[in-house]
């Protein structure tokens, strides 16, 4: 160092100052030291300033004036470049550059360090003077390095006076006059933007330097700090030093802020999102020091859009707002920004800026007093509780909402600026989503709509108001995904329609209210809580708009509708609702059917982006992609229609807009803002998404305002034009064009976009097939029905599109067929089928083609069979007669391969059939079946002939069978064609059974072709050729064509008998029956037929043929006869009961029956009648052929026929109808015992068939004894009466016993209705005589009969009904005594127990039946012992079986019932009717009313804590509630006071037990019941109120929700009764109760419990919304939110409590927190063990027997 030194001596001698001067004047261009020593110089220096610079602190003065003296030097040469060699400039730049950083190094590193004044001097003098001027040049491109040095200067606040040094006589010198005229150099670089800002920031934010003993101050000559004009900066800090450097700059600032805030499009892009925000913190900074007015009004008017657009950060939010607050204090005229200040409240959601945001405004009414009452309100509205952080003040907002509600309402004229600020304040509360806040937003906004209507203002009001402000935050809310804030701007919306039907923007929507039914109207169904609701009136619109009931423009469909549908599809949330999806979807479709043609390409490019980018799940992108293609209806056709549809309206309401062709000129110029909004809402046509038909959209969105006040002129001057806002072209020639341009947009732009949806590469295209995976991606799915979208398109369009583009597509969609995937092949076979609908049957054969093309081998063709079958089957609801001819040849061919060829064979294999779906199961047969159902009558021969050439070919018993199953599916096939008449089928029954259809086969046409022998005579071709070679077996022997012939006759047969079974051929025609006739004889002879199959079909059609009046029938009677009589006997022998045999003779049993039945002129004889009776006796037994032995015997029945064996046979059937092993034989064998009984002259045989009937009673079986019941129920209905009274007697007592002791509770009540339909069929003296069996058993000893008699007496009750009034006074001792509650104690055995409960529940029941139909209720004497009744039934109130409590719960109903709550308060008042008549049932209630209601009600309360509680039960339960409560309300309407502190203390001990552990919990819950239990009596004396009902059931709830909270039954009941309460105390006498009321209602809602049960909590919302009716909006938000705030309040208590506990015992919060982690642990395995089913989760160690020993 030293030596370097050395060499430059003279330099490092003397003052700094003279050492620079001197430098410079001996500088001699022809002595210079060379450059590479300076250079090395420079970097050794910067070695020893970094890493000796600690140790060298004498040495510094030193090194800083060799530094500054060689940058003197090469400055001073460089000055005199002229004189230089052209390789010199660039070294002495380089060394200059070293120079200045090592001085920079020096400042940056040595901050300590105390400058001279005479070193600054030098400093300036080498380093600044010589090229500060030049920064604004020098710099812009890259920092410079003087540049750099200056930017340390402004990041210490020490060096700040550097900054302040003047050159004198040179003020173009100054240092940051330089450098701030770098932002207004062109080109500026953003690096050097940058450090200028860091600068800035530096200036305007750092303190002042304060010295030390280690820090000393600068001194510096000629440093100057200006100062500020007094007056023009108001600050209540002085100013720092920075901030006075700033001063002479801000107007150079401020010009440049104003070039970046109008740089809109820099402030939106994301990469200078962090140096906006910077520099607009810097204007915060530097805005304070702003005094011109002029500039100040500008800048605000400049950063109030960036403010306005919304989404930034919040830092750079309250930034920009301590700009504009700074500005105000400045501006012209501060009030002109009240109403765009006022837009930010809308816009500005967090805490701190709208904080900052209300100080702005607080500026405002500081610098305008006048503006001081909406500033206020701005206040109030923003207001958050000083005690607790980040909370909002609820009351203060709600009272200020309802002072302002009520301001607006006392408004005469509009004060715009207050309604602005508060509706903008209403748009945020809707973000919050606080549902008091919400609701009295909506509040003040209706109001306001309201008063615009109420003062009749003006249409510019109206416009500035209603439809820039709050319409386009309807139209920006409907939009939002929150739901409550979409339901609270759906509710603004229907105010408006409301306010304004009218009006064209509502115009529309009048049609979707109905103020009549809110259950019709659609605004009330869309903000329902209940997204069935949402779903279902989505769902009627779409069909109401598609019927055209509703008729609507295309931009309140745009506008109104859609958002709703948007939302609910691109929210993950509604994916889980299908109903809400698919109703979305389906009005997507029905309106894009409405759109014009730019909207409509607008959602389709849209929806087209929306799969591309995945932003929803695939199938719905592409469903709904689908539904949009769908909806294309700009064809020639539905364009002229529409047309001329909007010329008749034109025409027709002329007169009517003659008036208003100013709005419709509006109309027309903002149909392009609807459009803009449309986009921003997609979000997606401002990136990826070209829209052609947007451009001159997007340039009227641009237009100036004066722009549009002329194009409204132009509009008014044009009406013709007006309407063009439909979208509607005006002419013909119009019409051509718009088509032609449709087309070309679709051709060019939307095919090709679909077709690389469809085409789209998926993942498994690039994965190697090693790797590729085995799971089915959605990805591959979902695309494939785009091209059934794309084929809708494409007809629509002309030919040539269909012809270039379809071959393409089907052949995509026929290769997604081959592949393996079962899924894929699905959906691809979906889309196949819906195209072909779509095309019709004339694509068919070409479709075929294709797919016979591509799916040639292996599984393909499995897959080709079956896919020709789901074609078939989608094509044939539009198929006729003869469709199918030209495909004939190519289906047979591919159904036969399958059927009789190589893929026949495939389908035994297991391993194929098991891996393809397709190859399970043959399609081909149900193909032949739609292919014989519309073959023309021709081409009938061809279906038939190559099934007869296989017959012939083949000797196999399976394809024998196969084609017999074919030709049976052609005959149903057959039957259904609507080309074949009855007689042509007649004429193919005939022709197959007679073998006489002109079938030639290859073998016929073989022999007839067939060429003579040759001539012997003639020497043969050639002696040299050799005979051919002998076959393998020799010879197979010829199979003869005849052999299978007899399947043909066997078809012919069954179209014949299907034809008569389906009515085909009736009887309708006489020529029908002349054709029918012959059939007789020559099925006779199919009856001497060698195959069993045929002689079956023969008597099939025999049982039908024997209906119609044919003469055959009556001549070939009585041969048929024995034909049949010999074929039984033949064939009904033993092993008949299954095979064909076992058709043939059920078959020819049902031929007998209908001959015997229906025959008359042919004669049984005896002989063949006790036959018949032996097979049909013997085949009774025989489960298989039941059947057709009951129609035998009905037959022989219903003919009266009479042999001595009927008897035996009717016995057997008799034990049969108890026996039968199903319920079918039971039922045909009381039918023919019945009928016996009934038709045959039995004389004094009855009694004992009565006898065995009533024997069977006792059956062992169930089934065998209902089937006695219902038989004895048949016999009381059809027994003539004077047998009913002679065996009476026989049959009641055993019924009576059925009744009681049976197992079974069906024939219980079997036995019941049997006695009551008996009962009814008898006279008064024998209805006595049986009763006095029931005396008898209600005074047996044994408990069974009195039970036995209870029951009994209630079907008297019930059968006599008002006559049941005379036995009354016998009955009801009876009844008093024994369900007295005595009888029942001391009842130890369980078997008793049980007996009792059962007694005392038939008691009961006969109670209810007596109150039901002998007015026992009216009753007043006996008045005590009814008095005893009614006091016993209130005791069992409390009995332990639920059955007794219900019963007991249900008398109090139907008490209750029969008198109003308010006449019984009279009457214990002593208002009503005269006591001496009143009813004991009522004396009994109103004595002692008061406290008998307090005691009812804590019994019905008991009752809803029953572990046995059901739904039913719990409705009886709080429907007496409700009674009770409404007298106890009459009784004492204002004693809620003292029951207020009588729950206080109990709810305070359950708020302090809530969060202790389980076993706590409950044996707390046990302690404070039996407290409750010992209260009772001291409490008797007190007064019942409703408020203490209340409380206790809300308590009820409430402990259910804490101990089980996946049972809502209680809940659910307490919830109705506070409802029901609700209506009936009314508006007035609500009050009062309103917390009470809301308290369980908001802890159900605000529970976040895990599987909470949604329909609890859609009641608890059903009753808000019912509470808000009742009471007003107003009062109800006060009360929830007194609610809200008692329910925060708690938490925040037991929290602090839990705090306390963890410090006070840290063991118990140990133990706590290692429960809570157990707890953790095991719900996390019990998860994966749900997940994973093998998964068994290792069980925690217990410790219980550790804990046991004893340690030592």
């Amino acid at each position: 160092m030293n030596t370097r030194v050395n060499l430059i001596s003279i330099w490092s001698s003397g003052s700094c100052l003279g050492a620079v001067e001197k430098a410079v004047a001996d500088t001699n261009l022809a002595a210079v030291l060379p450059l590479g020593r300076q250079h090395s110089l420079l970097n050794i220096i910067n070695v020893v300033l970094h890493k000796l610079g600690h140790l060298i602190h004498m040495n510094l003065p030193k090194v800083l004036q060799i530094l500054l003296c060689v940058n003197a030097s090469v400055c001073t040469i460089l000055d005199q470049r002229g004189q230089l060699r052209a390789g010199c400039v660039n070294p002495l730049k380089n060394l200059r550059r070293l120079g200045i950083l090592r001085i920079q190094d020096f400042f940056d590193a040595f901050d300590l360090y105390s400058f001279s004044p005479d070193e600054i001097d030098a400093v300036f003098q080498a380093v600044v003077w010589p090229q500060v001027c030049r920064l604004p040049t020098e710099s812009p491109y890259s920092p410079t390095p003087l540049l750099k040095l200056i930017h340390v200067w402004c990041k210490n606040p020490r060096y700040f006076p550097l900054l302040a040094k003047q050159r004198s006589n040179h003020p173009e010198c100054d240092t940051l006059l330089n450098v701030f005229a770098l932002l207004s150099a062109k080109n500026a670089s953003s690096a050097t933007i940058a450090m200028v800002m860091d600068m800035i920031e530096a200036l305007a934010t750092s303190k002042d330097f304060v010295s030390s003993e280690a820090e000393s101050e600068l001194s510096v000559n000629g440093c100057v700090f200006p100062y500020p004009e007094e007056g023009s900066i108001i600050t209540a800090e002085p100013l720092t030093m920075g901030s006075r450097l700033l001063l002479p700059h801000i107007s150079t600032l401020l010009r440049y802020f104003s070039i970046v805030v109008r740089n809109t499009d820099r402030l939106k892009k994301k990469k200078f999102r962090a140096q906006v925000a910077k520099e607009l913190n810097i204007l915060s900074k530097v805005s304070r020091f702003v005094s011109d007015k002029e500039q100040s009004s500008v800048l605000i008017s400049l950063l109030l859009p960036y403010l306005l657009k919304g989404n930034n950060p919040q830092e750079t939010e309250i930034d920009l707002l301590a700009t504009i607050q700074n500005l105000l204090r400045q501006s012209v005229q501060p009030s002109a920004f009240l109403q765009p200040l006022g837009k930010l409240f809308a816009v500005v959601h967090n805490k701190l800026p709208r904080q900052a945001l209300t100080t702005v405004f607080q500026t405002l009414s500081d610098l305008d007093p006048s503006l001081t009452y909406i500033t206020d309100l701005a206040t109030k509205l923003n207001a958050f509780d000083s005690r607790h952080l980040d909370e909002i003040y609820f009351d203060v907002r709600l009272i200020a909402f309802q002072e302002a509600t009520k301001r607006v309402k006392d408004m005469q004229t509009l004060d715009l600026d207050y309604i602005s600020i508060l509706i903008y304040n209403c748009f945020h509360t809707y973000e919050i989503g606080d549902m008091s806040l919400g609701d009295n937003a909506t509040l003040c906004v209706s109001a306001v709509i309201s008063q615009v209507v109420a003062v009749g203002a003006g249409e510019q009001i109206y416009r500035d108001l209603i439809q820039h402000t709050i319409l386009d935050a309807v139209h920006k809310g409907l939009r939002s995904k929150t739901e409550s804030v979409q339901h609270e701007y759906t509710s603004i919306l229907a105010c408006l329609v409301k306010n304004f039907p009218a009006k064209k923007e509502f115009r529309d929507l009048v049609q979707l209210t109905d103020y009549n039914d809110l259950e019709s109207d659609f605004f009330e169904h869309m903000k329902h809580i209940q997204i069935h609701r949402r779903a279902r009136a989505l769902r009627k619109f779409a069909k109401q708009l598609t019927e055209g009931t509703v008729v609507m423009t295309p931009r309140s469909l745009q506008n109104y509708i859609m958002p709703y549908a948007m939302t609910a599809l691109l929210d993950e949330k509604m994916l889980k609702h299908e109903n809400m999806t698919s109703a979305s979807v389906e009005v997507v479709g029905a309106v894009c059917r409405k759109l014009t043609w730019s909207k409509y390409l607008y959602y389709l490019k849209h929806f087209v982006h929306i799969l591309q980018t995945a932003q929803t799940e695939q199938k719905l992108a592409v469903s709904l992609l689908v539904t949009v293609l769908e909806a294309f209806h700009f064809d020639h056709q539905t364009l002229s229609r529409e047309m001329e549809a909007a010329r008749a309206r034109e025409a027709g309401s002329v007169a009517m807009n003659a008036d208003n062709e100013d709005e419709a000129a509006v109309e027309e110029l903002e149909t392009s803002d609807d459009e803009q909004a449309m986009e921003i809402d997609g979000k997606a046509a401002s990136t990826d998404v070209n829209m052609e038909t947007d451009a001159p959209t997007r340039r009227e969105n641009e237009d100036t305002p004066e722009q549009a006040v002329t194009s409204k002129t132009a509009a008014k001057a044009a009406p013709k034009m007006i309407p063009v806002a439909s979208g509607l072209p005006q002419s013909r020639e119009e019409l051509e064009s718009l088509i032609a341009a449709i087309h070309q947009t679709v051709n060019d732009s939307v095919l090709p976009r679909l077709n690389k949806c469809l085409t789209a590469k998926v993942q498994r295209d690039e994965e190697h097939k090693a790797v590729k995976s085995k799971d089915v991606k959605d990805e591959e799915v979902v695309r494939i029905p785009i091209a059934f979208a794309m084929v809708k398109l494409m007809q629509t369009l002309p030919p040539h599109i269909m012809e270039a583009n379809l071959p393409g597509i089907l052949i995509k969609v026929c290769v997604v067929l081959r592949n393996r995937f079962q899924e894929i092949r699905d959906v691809a076979r979906g889309t196949l089928v819906k195209i072909i609908e779509t095309l019709g049957c004339r694509y068919l054969q070409y479709l075929l083609r294709e797919m016979q093309g591509v799916l040639v081998k292996g599984y393909q063709v499995h897959v080709l069979t079956f896919t020709v079958y789901q074609l078939l089957s989608a094509v044939s609801p539009t198929l006729k007669s003869g469709d199918l001819d030209p495909c004939m040849g190519m289906l047979i061919g591919i159904f036969n391969n399958e059927l009789f060829g190589s893929v026949a064979e495939e389908k035994e294999v297991k391993g194929i059939v098991s891996k393809v779906m397709e190859a399970r199961h043959s399609k081909s047969m149900d193909s032949y079946e739609l292919l014989a159902r519309f073959c023309s009558k021709e081409s009938i021969i061809k279906l038939i002939l190559p099934l007869k050439e296989i017959l012939e070919t083949s000797s196999t018993l399976k394809v024998c069978n196969r084609v017999a199953a074919v030709l049976r599916r052609l005959i149903l096939g057959l039957l259904e064609n609507c080309g074949m008449t009855s007689q042509d089928i007649l004429l193919l029954c005939h022709g197959l059974v007679s073998q006489s259809l002109p079938l030639l086969t290859k073998r016929d046409r073989e022999k007839v072709s067939a060429k003579p022998p040759p001539d012997p005579r003639l020497p043969p071709p050639s002696c040299l050729l050799l005979p051919p070679t002998p076959k393998r077996g020799g010879q197979k022997a010829p199979v003869s064509s005849r052999t299978n012939m007899h399947i043909l006759v066997d078809a012919g047969l069954k179209l014949l008998h299907l034809s008569l079974k389906k009515s085909k051929v009736t009887s309708a025609e006489a020529s029908t029956l002349e054709m029918l006739d012959p059939f007789i004889q020559l099925l006779l002879e199919c009856l001497n037929s060698m195959h069993v199959k045929v002689i079956t079909e023969a008597l099939v059609a025999f049982t039908l043929l024997l209906r119609f009046p044919l003469p055959a029938v009556e001549q070939n009677a009585e041969q048929l006869t024995k034909q049949l009589f010999v074929l039984l006997k033949d064939y009904s022998k033993a092993g008949a009961a299954r095979g064909e045999n076992y058709q043939l003779v059920q078959n020819c049993f049902k031929a007998m029956t209908i001959l015997v039945k229906n025959i008359k002129s042919n004669k049984i004889s005896e002989t063949q009648l006790q036959v018949l009776l032996g097979y049909a006796e013997e085949d009774i037994y025989d489960q298989s052929r039941q059947a057709t032995a009951f129609g035998l015997l009905k037959a022989i029945l219903f003919r009266k026929l009479i042999v001595p064996e009927m008897e035996q046979v009717l016995k057997k059937v008799a034990k049969l109808s108890v026996m039968g092993g199903n319920n079918m034989i039971r039922t045909h064998c009381r039918q023919i015992y019945l009928k016996y009984l009934l038709d045959y002259p039995l004389g004094r045989k009855l009694k004992g068939h009565l006898g065995f009937v009533v024997a069977q009673l006792q059956y062992e079986q169930d089934t065998g004894r209902e089937s006695v019941l219902e038989l004895l129920a048949s016999i009381f209905q059809a027994f003539p009466q004077n047998l009913l009274l002679t065996y009476s007697s026989l049959f009641f007592a055993p019924l009576a016993l059925i009744v009681v002791n049976d197992d079974s509770v069906r024939c219980k009540k079997m036995a019941a209705m049997a006695i009551k339909t008996l009962l009814g069929q008898l006279d008064m003296t024998h209805q006595n005589g049986l009763y006095s069996f029931v005396n008898t058993w209600l005074s047996a000893e044994k408990s069974t009969l009195r039970r036995l008699g209870a029951q009994v007496c209630g079907l008297f009750v019930e059968v006599e009904e008002e006559k049941f009034a005379s036995r009354m006074d016998d009955l009801l001792p009876v009844l008093e005594k024994e369900i007295h509650p005595d009888t029942y104690e001391d009842i130890e055995e369980e078997e008793e127990e049980k007996g009792a409960d059962r007694l005392l529940f038939s008691y009961l029941t006969l109670i209810c039946k007596l109150n039901k139909h002998c007015g026992l209720l009216e009753l007043s004497k006996p008045h005590d012992m009814l008095l005893h009744i009614w006091g016993h039934i209130e005791a069992h109130l409390r009995h332990p079986h639920c059955w007794v409590w219900l019963t007991a719960s249900q008398l109090f109903g139907q008490l209750f019932a029969a008198q109003p709550a308010e006449q019984l308060v009279a009457i214990w008042r002593g208002e009503g009717r005269d006591t001496s008549s009143c009813p004991a049932a009522l004396d009994f209630i109103t004595s002692k009313l008061d406290k008998r209601m307090r005691e009812l009600a804590l019994s019905f309360c008991h009752q809803l804590q029953s572990k046995f509680l059901d739904t039913a039960s719990g409705e009886q339960v709080i429907k007496n509630l409700l009674f009770v409560g409404k007298v106890i309300y009459l009784i004492s309407p204002e004693s809620n006071i003292t029951s207020l502190e009588e729950v206080k203390d109990e709810e305070e001990r359950e708020t302090e037990n809530g969060e202790d552990g389980d076993h706590e919990k409950e044996k707390e819950m046990e302690e404070e019941e039996e407290e409750e239990e010992e209260n009772h009596d001291e409490k008797d004396n007190r007064p019942p109120s409703l408020l203490w009902l209340m409380k206790k059931l809300s308590l009820m709830a409430k402990r259910e929700a804490a101990y089980a909270p996946k049972v809502p039954l209680k809940r659910t009941c307490v919830f109705k009764f506070l409802g029901a309460i609700a209506v009936d105390l009314g508006k007035e006498h609500l009050g009062p109760y309103l917390t009470t009321i809301i308290t369980p209602l908001y802890r159900e809602l605000d529970s976040t419990y895990a599987e909470q049960d949604p329909t609890l909590k859609n009641l608890a919302q059903e009753l808000i919304e019912l509470l808000k009716k009742q009471v007003g909006l107003e009062r109800f938000s006060l009360a929830f939110s007194a609610v809200q705030k008692e329910f925060s309040q708690r938490r925040a208590a037991r929290k602090r409590h839990r705090a306390m506990q963890a410090v006070a015992n840290p063991d118990i919060a140990a133990k706590k927190k290692l429960k809570k982690h157990r707890n953790k642990i095991e719900a996390k395995k019990r998860k994966i063990e749900v997940l994973r089913p093998g998964y068994k989760a290792k069980k925690h160690r217990s410790h219980a027997l550790k804990d046991l020993a004893m340690v030592q």
